[in-house]
């Protein structure tokens, strides 16, 4: 199957596709070492372009205990996704996608993953879980008429306790 590179970003963003993170590394343009090595080490780069000094990154799906961030260092990627990439919000927040593979010309429709994903207020972000850290959920929201990030790590429910904030906000800014 092939898909645009565009394609495979939404499935990695709206249903944590990772086959969709590998197949992207796999085609990362590689001159040193693999093109896998080689997208991890540019990874890394980014994130210290950004300021983001306690992230390591060890596999591109994000599935090894070993990617390691903080809610800080999480704060700074989303500001630059928010301020120089917002398509990649906005397609977070979409319900659903529609993605097309290149060969046969089928389209696939994509149910977001995401809770909040079509919902008023919500502006994007990105679900993951793995067993060692259970729930985690980056949200980006609109409270009259402010941005605010809500990070939530390590729950057993990341989209209850991202609501409980939610609704906390929603009664504190005024």
């Amino acid at each position: 199957e092939k898909f645009s590179v565009w394609d495979m970003i939404v499935a990695m963003l709206t249903v944590s596709s990772n086959d969709s993170a590998m197949a992207l590394a796999e085609v990362f343009p590689s001159a040193q070492q693999t093109p896998v090595a080689d997208f991890l080490d540019a990874m890394q780069r980014m994130a210290g372009d950004l300021g983001m000094t306690q992230t390591t990154f060890a596999d591109p799906t994000g599935l090894s205990f070993l990617n390691q961030s903080t809610p800080r260092d999480l704060e700074k990627l989303a500001e630059y996704i928010a301020g120089k990439h917002g398509e990649i919000f906005v397609a977070t927040r979409q319900k659903s996608a529609t993605i097309l593979e290149l060969t046969s010309r089928k389209t696939r429709q994509l149910a977001n993953i995401n809770s909040f994903a079509g919902t008023e207020g919500f502006l994007g972000g990105k679900t993951g879980f793995i067993d060692v850290s259970n729930g985690n959920l980056l949200s980006l929201f609109s409270v009259r008429g402010r941005e605010i990030f809500v990070l939530v790590f390590g729950t057993q429910d990341r989209f209850l306790e991202t609501e409980k904030v939610y609704a906390w906000l929603k009664e504190a800014i005024h």
